[in-house]
């Protein structure tokens, strides 16, 4: 196949996969000068004319502080040729920043430039009135940074194709996403794409650079290792990790388990859809409301058969919002909702001590609150979804030990 096709057919994936471009998108791109970025403004300048949608895009250089190179200006004669606008930002603060933290070993610390890095073009493109940051980060980027994270981090995590900053509301897109490293190489010969090096003190002395080279030798000896890592990053069906069954057995065969999977989001869905919707006539807007998103969901199963549910959410470091506590109505008076309670308060207060839980609870239900501990906040009743409810709060400055979920207690240790 024709590299330029192929390349163009590989954003042109990445975009339908992950809706990275949108009609009349003003796309501000991340240009360091090395092969990936100018590549990156390339392809899209090619986009452009195929694309069926209209969008505009301009480049954004940030000087760190390290010198220019002078092959930049080739580089400025490049975008101009192709019709690309370059805006060239002065961040000398970053390099003034970053050798003020130099490491012993006279290197300088590249989390800090990273988040530096990132500061400076949000900053830049809410100046200037952006919301999509565009950077030129490819599939080899994305396995290495999650053989990083799976070594340094204890987790199994790469960067987005996709990421809204709410924050800062801007999104960061990478179109190149699908694109081999290998690919990029020969389309810098074979479009004589002008480059410049990394004026970076820090080049080819990086833990990226160690696992550049680890995974180019692995590669030379399991040639189908590539594909299958790049495959692995969207093979949600064959993602099998301890945390499917990370959670807590009680004595009477009470499975519980925070919301993990998609499968796990379903199962507190048909529990609040079953006993909320259904049940008590509450309406869907009423029930999935704002704070689903930075919500975490519970479970409870019973011969993995979902019966219960509880979401939380954090107000503050210390203080969570607890509601959407389901149980089933064949399966209520089973201790099971008391067992879920336990079980959330148990992996709460590991985590987080002191600790408020608050609940803007039914009425109806404010005893059984009350036998788990609850005090109710003095004239706070209140009609929630047509439905009285009534606030309460309850406080823990220690953590609980496991052994009380598997008791059935009218209160938990407190204070």
């Amino acid at each position: 196949m024709n590299l330029q096709r192929k390349l163009l057919a590989c954003i042109r994936k990445a975009d339908c996969d992950f809706n990275l471009i949108n009609e009349n998108d003003e796309i501000l791109v991340g240009l360091s000068g090395g092969k990936d970025s100018v590549l990156l403004c390339y392809l899209l300048s090619l986009y452009q004319k195929f694309s069926s949608k209209h969008f505009t895009f301009k480049a954004v250089f940030l000087d760190l502080g390290f010198g220019m190179s002078p092959e930049f200006i080739k580089i400025e004669k490049f975008l101009d040729k192709i019709g690309v606008d370059l805006i060239k930002e002065d961040e000398h603060q970053v390099s003034t920043i970053l050798n003020m933290h130099k490491k012993k070993d006279g290197l300088l610390p590249c989390s800090i430039c990273s988040r530096m890095k990132k500061a400076a073009i949000n900053n830049v493109a809410n100046r200037l009135q952006f919301k999509k940051v565009c950077f030129a980060h490819h599939m080899d980027d994305a396995i290495e940074t999650l053989f990083l994270n799976m070594t340094y981090g204890g987790k199994v995590a790469t960067f987005e194709p996709k990421m809204h900053l709410s924050k800062a509301n801007i999104t960061f897109i990478r179109p190149l996403i699908y694109v081999r490293e290998e690919d990029v190489n020969k389309a810098v010969e074979v479009f004589n794409l002008p480059i410049c090096k990394n004026k970076c003190p820090n080049d080819k002395n990086t833990q990226r650079e160690e696992f550049k080279r680890f995974l180019k030798e692995y590669y030379e000896k399991f040639p189908e290792a590539y594909l299958n890592f790049a495959n692995m990053l969207t093979n949600l069906e064959s993602f099998k990790l301890f945390f499917e069954n990370f959670g807590y057995t009680t004595e009477n065969d009470i499975f519980i388990k925070k919301v993990v999977t998609k499968n796990d989001f379903l199962d507190s869905m048909s529990v609040k859809n079953e006993v909320f919707l259904k049940e008590q006539n509450i309406s869907f807007d009423d029930e999935f409301d704002s704070k689903e998103k930075e919500s975490i969901y519970f479970n409870a199963y019973i011969k993995n058969k979902p019966v219960g549910c509880l979401r939380i959410y954090f107000t503050d470091d210390n203080t969570v919002c607890m509601g959407r506590f389901a149980v089933l109505k064949e399966f209520r008076n089973k201790h099971i909702g008391t067992k879920l309670f336990y079980y959330v308060i148990y992996y709460l207060t590991n985590n987080v001590t002191p600790l408020t839980v608050k609940i803007n609870a039914q009425y109806s239900k404010m005893d059984f609150y009350k036998k788990l501990g609850f005090q109710i906040v003095e004239n706070s009743e209140n009609i929630e979804a047509n439905i009285k409810h009534v606030r309460m709060f309850i406080k823990y400055d220690m953590p609980i030990a496991g052994n009380l979920i598997n008791k059935n207690l009218i209160t938990l240790v407190k204070h």
